[in-house]
């Protein structure tokens, strides 16, 4: 369903321009064929795969029933050592509704419906206490 929803971009690229079998679009194609999704391995990224944890993908589809968003990272791309990305159990969105996510673009309501799946973390341009998430809402699930 996620996959067939117009209004969820999947992104092919990392952030960093690195081209990889773990970018959102190859995650979800991972677990659509039954696979655990790819983690990348560049940076302090692990490699390997993991599966996704099912609270990620509710509030995923979600979004996409509300309004439009683009997914940057799911279990790929690198991001701070442990990080819940490498255990399948965290998001990135970086458009909302068509436009870049920044301080004051109307992404509250992608906020508002990571919180209402369970999320226990969620970052983002107005709350970003550990830096790196000015340009994206991170949401993640314990």
């Amino acid at each position: 369903q996620i996959r067939a929803d117009s209004s969820i971009a999947l992104d092919s690229v990392h952030v960093s321009g690195i081209v990889d079998a773990a970018v959102a679009r190859g995650d979800l194609a991972d677990l659509a064929d039954g696979h655990w999704a790819h983690r990348s391995s560049y940076g302090t990224a692990p490699g390997g795969s993991t599966p996704v944890d099912v609270r990620v993908l509710k509030a995923l589809r979600a979004m996409g029933l509300r309004g439009s968003v683009t997914v940057s990272e799911v279990a790929g791309g690198s991001h701070a050592p442990g990080s819940a990305h490498y255990s399948g159990r965290a998001l990135d969105i970086r458009t909302v509704n068509g436009v870049r996510v920044s301080r004051g673009s109307g992404y509250g309501w992608v906020v508002d419906t990571c919180r209402a799946y369970g999320a226990t973390h969620v970052y983002h341009p107005s709350y970003d206490p550990y830096g790196g998430h000015g340009g994206h809402v991170h949401c993640d699930w314990s």
